[in-house]
């Protein structure tokens, strides 16, 4: 017998080495059948760990993309003064009646009807 093996076994009884080989099985057949949990549960640790970076590159989305949507003009505010007022459908309905091509809300050229009515909708649909 080695001499490593001797020096560990020197005290140990057979029964005890049996308890341990039970021991030692009974541990392993526990890690076995607990291994899908574990994994589970570690995938889980990363994931919130990794959670404040998405939340991180998410705002920053977040926040490009609202300067993005402030970039988009409201077409109903007719005199571009950030607010839609009276003022604003007063003007557009001074263009449109003196053919003012400004007035042409759907932009196909022409001062109609459809025109007058999208803006209505715009303007009652506020930004």
């Amino acid at each position: 017998m080695p001499e490593w093996l001797t020096f560990l076994l020197a005290d140990t009884s057979a029964l005890q080495l049996v308890f341990w080989f039970i021991a030692i099985g009974a541990l392993i057949a526990v890690i076995v059948k607990l291994w899908p949990a574990l994994t589970q549960l570690v995938t889980i640790v990363n994931s919130v760990t990794g959670l404040p970076a998405f939340i991180a590159r998410t705002d920053e989305t977040l926040l490009s993309h609202d300067v993005k949507i402030e970039a988009i003009p409201c077409r109903a505010d007719y005199d571009h003064d950030g607010f839609i007022t009276g003022i604003d459908y007063d003007l557009f309905v001074q263009d449109f009646e003196a053919g003012v091509m400004n007035a042409d809300f759907d932009g196909d050229g022409f001062l109609t009807g459809i025109d007058f009515d999208l803006y209505v909708v715009a303007y009652e649909a506020g930004c």
